[in-house]
């Protein structure tokens, strides 16, 4: 009978070892998805920064640092919507291209 209470201890601290390995490995990756938010906020251009702080939520976004709200907003910007089957456009100028064929092509 020992054997029996023995090895539902072992069960039992091996559930707990898993458990808090679980945990630690969530606050990780919380804090990886904060790392992330920073990130990509800080490769946004002034422009694309000005309209985020002029949206409903920035405060929630800006403080949580959700990363997934971040991006959407970013796309609903450079998108103007959210529907979720339209990729974002490329946003980035070529280096052979003048500004104002840029410009042209962009508003086309």
């Amino acid at each position: 009978m020992t054997s029996g209470t023995e090895g539902k201890r072992d069960l039992n601290t091996l559930r707990a070892a898993k458990i808090a390995k679980i945990g630690k490995r969530e606050v990780k990756l919380n804090g990886d998805l904060k790392k992330g938010s920073l990130i990509v906020y800080d490769q946004c251009s002034e422009a694309v920064t000005s309209r985020l702080k002029t949206i409903d939520n920035w405060n929630t976004i800006k403080n949580d640092q959700t990363l997934y709200d971040l991006i959407k907003a970013i796309q609903m910007i450079y998108v103007g919507h959210a529907d979720k089957n339209q990729d974002m456009y490329s946003v980035v100028q070529d280096n052979g291209t003048s500004t104002g064929n840029y410009v042209r092509d962009f508003k086309s």
